[in-house]
């Protein structure tokens, strides 16, 4: 069994061990590749040696829209930095649009950033890595302005309408599902995955945030009960969607088979 984590944030600081240790128990539990994501610029060098201090985590460049709540340089001069590191990642992002930050970063403003890199993802032939919180309009608006887009994207921890599945998917969407389906709450998260397609499906932790043992903190080992509680749910075997699942990260991210 080789599961793929498309989503933690191995780097932050609320995780309080070593990523090796919690590489090491991810490993044990059968995860065997993972998908690191940058929120801001300030992660974005470190980030970019991972890669071959840990090679099966690869990395993702790019700037969340909460990072619009802090001072930073011109969207110009970033983009170009952000550009010159790319050849160490496989996508871009953690990047989108959210509605509940609109009261203090004007949507305009989030628009903007998530349009300058969604460009440079194009031009470099990257995937997207995209984070939306109620504005899946204004992201499908954006998307197909910008269309085609052959390199593709994943809406991470997916909880949008089901309805709109169809249009991100022939778009180039695939959709990777969190800790919180294993939730009592998650009518939502579980009535998405239900209608996603299986060959456009992604299963992530979103470490440490998002932990299906809510309080405990989250990380990549227990990606295993978020297949489990989909397989459940879907009645898939957990050994053909964790193979599956990963076969999607594999083609989307440009990856290796996992080792």
């Amino acid at each position: 069994m080789h599961l793929f984590d498309a989503h933690c944030h191995l780097d932050s600081e609320l995780l309080q061990e070593p990523c090796a240790a919690l590489l090491e128990r991810a490993h044990t539990a059968g995860v065997h590749g993972f998908l690191v994501p940058a929120v801001l610029p300030q992660q974005w060098e470190k980030l970019s040696r991972w890669p071959q201090q840990y090679p099966s985590c690869h990395i993702a460049l790019g700037l969340h829209p909460s990072a619009l709540l802090n001072p930073l340089p011109p969207l110009a001069p970033l983009m170009e930095t952000l550009e010159t590191l790319l050849p160490h990642a496989c996508a871009i992002g953690e990047c989108g649009l959210d509605k509940k930050l609109a009261t203090t970063v004007a949507m305009q403003k989030q628009a903007a950033c998530f349009a300058a890199q969604l460009l440079l993802a194009k031009k470099h032939g990257l995937p997207l890595v995209i984070h939306c919180q109620g504005a899946y309009g204004t992201l499908l608006e954006l998307l197909s302005q910008h269309a085609p887009l052959p390199a593709g994207f994943v809406l991470h921890s997916f909880s949008g309408p089901p309805e709109m599945l169809k249009a991100f998917t022939l778009l180039g969407g695939y959709f990777s599902y969190s800790g919180n389906i294993c939730r009592a709450y998650a009518k939502k998260s579980l009535n998405a995955l239900k209608h996603t397609p299986l060959q456009r499906l992604l299963f992530e932790t979103d470490s440490p945030f998002q932990s299906p043992l809510y309080p405990l903190p989250n990380e990549p080992a227990f990606l295993k009960l978020v297949v489990e509680k989909a397989s459940e749910f879907l009645g898939v075997p957990f050994a053909e969607l964790a193979h599956l699942s990963s076969l999607n990260a594999q083609r989307l991210f440009g990856l290796p088979p996992l080792a």
